[in-house]
């Protein structure tokens, strides 16, 4: 077994030479050039023989100290406003105007129709 690992461990450096390939780009291509190996073999020896690629880090995005969110400190300050629209089972449409205040999330008039009319805004 493992003469025969040093010779897949052998045919995997000179695929992936030295760039930056991961594991499937590494099967397809060895299997490209010698059909007969399987890919759960490839795979056991790339992971074996530490070929595995680190994993990238995402990036973290840091609060921005020159442009801080404003919180309200009382009620009637700051009130946001959403639109919502679904669809019933028979296919009638209802939208919805959410107004909520920012200060303790509170949604003050939900308003909802099935046309658009000026009975609710």
């Amino acid at each position: 077994m493992p003469d025969k690992d040093e010779q897949l461990k052998q045919v995997i450096e000179q695929t992936i030479g030295f760039s930056r390939k991961g594991r499937m780009k590494v099967i397809r291509l060895i299997q490209k050039q010698q059909p007969a190996i399987g890919s759960s073999r490839i795979r056991r020896v790339y992971e074996r023989y530490g070929f595995a690629l680190t994993k990238k880090l995402k990036r973290r995005v840091k609060d921005n100290p020159k442009n801080p969110i404003a919180v309200p400190l009382a009620r009637n300050i700051e009130w946001g406003m959403d639109f919502m629209s679904d669809a019933l089972i028979d296919g009638r449409r209802i939208r919805t105007l959410n107004i909520v205040e920012q200060y303790n999330r509170e949604c003050r008039h939900p308003c909802s129709t099935q046309h658009h009319s000026k009975e609710c805004y």
